[in-house]
């Protein structure tokens, strides 16, 4: 991800966490908010999960936070209930999302987690996930699958120069009970290289 890409992306947290109304349509439930970014030759989402309200997230943050949870001699990361805590939520964040290319799965080539209190100045803990994802060349449509859409919103952000549309979605607006949402070429012709893009975008 390209520095510009990346402060792009986390200047969202602000509209999917911080925004009035952002986070109380979730907290009692638990739920997520995905922003897809859409970049020339990536796509960048931001994910922010609430942890719903009661037992299961008194039981998430005793899981991350009982340090006798680390197996004897654990050091680092593992050993971090900080840490323990990013990689719980970070996995609740994402479980239910999937990314594909013409029907082909994609794995993330970077992904980042920070953790947020919610609201502010409370003992809550909310999960902000930035995951990017390199664009093959030849693709047609990229589509982000959601196995639990009635605990999901979704909004998109358009970067890539006009190249995609979001059918009956439009861009910095959210749409809630989604299952999945389809970028698509706006030619409908298949988009070209990185290589490519950036030779024509400097001419």
């Amino acid at each position: 991800m390209t520095g510009a890409t990346r402060l792009a992306a986390l200047a969202l947290v602000g509209t999917c966490v911080c925004a009035p109304g952002a986070v109380l349509g979730h907290r009692a439930p638990g739920g997520r908010s995905v922003v897809a970014q859409v970049e020339p030759c990536q796509l960048v989402l931001l994910v922010a999960w609430f942890p719903p309200a009661g037992d299961e997230a008194d039981a998430l943050m005793t899981y991350a936070t009982m340090g006798n949870l680390a197996a004897p001699g654990t050091r680092g990361a593992a050993a971090d209930p900080t840490a323990r805590l990013r990689t719980l939520y970070a996995a609740r964040a994402l479980a239910p999302l999937s990314i594909r290319v013409d029907g082909q799965s994609m794995a993330a080539t970077s992904l980042e987690v920070k953790l947020v209190h919610d609201p502010p100045s409370s003992t809550r803990v909310a999960a902000v996930v930035l995951v990017t994802f390199d664009l093959p060349p030849g693709g047609r449509g990229v589509e982000i699958a959601n196995a639990d859409s009635h605990r999901t919103r979704f909004s998109w952000v358009d970067r890539s120069r006009g190249r995609f549309v979001v059918p009956g979605m439009h861009a910095g607006k959210w749409s809630s009970g989604v299952a999945s949402i389809l970028l698509q070429s706006r030619s409908g012709d298949s988009w070209p290289s990185c290589h490519a893009a950036s030779t024509a975008a400097s001419r």
